[in-house]
């Protein structure tokens, strides 16, 4: 990923100055984020206080150096590389709960639910407002049934 933004940023600037001017953002960004996941990956489903806080330090820490890219991208040199996403929003809120709850956000977030509400609303699409929540619940019910019965091997 890394070897990935150091070629589109040599590609959209000519000044190597205002590459390097970059690198040391993004390293520290990409250390904490390795170091997030690494966590995650090694951590049990209930942290300590000092887990929780060094969880939580990686994942701020990363996205700090986000905001850092972010802004110096956009006043220093006037084009938008580093967007603030809808998954930013959701990494901050991840912080916020490593501290409180003390869980490890690999045992809780779930980017599935985003793939199945979408699922859901294709559904509901295909169905007359009226009759929307009775057809859709109904699908869902014959998903699941036609999944079981693939799963037992009754096809």
């Amino acid at each position: 990923m890394a070897a990935w933004l150091n070629d589109e940023l040599n590609h959209e600037l000519e000044d190597p100055a205002m590459v390097s001017m970059l690198h040391a953002p993004m390293a520290v960004g990409m250390f904490h984020l390795a170091s997030f996941f690494h966590n995650m990956d090694t951590m049990p489903r209930l942290l300590s206080p000092e887990q929780a806080e060094e969880m939580a330090f990686n994942l701020e820490s990363f996205l700090l150096a986000h905001l850092v890219l972010t802004i110096t991208c956009q006043t220093e040199l006037a084009f938008v590389l580093f967007d603030i996403r809808p998954k930013f929003h959701m990494m901050s809120h991840m912080v916020l709960d490593v501290r409180r709850e003390r869980q490890n956000p690999k045992y809780a977030w779930c980017f599935g639910d985003e793939d199945y509400m979408h699922h859901v609303a294709t559904l509901a699409r295909m169905t007359h407002r009226n009759t929307t929540m009775v057809r859709v619940l109904e699908r869902l019910r014959l998903g699941l049934v036609q999944q079981l019965v693939f799963l037992c091997g009754l096809a």
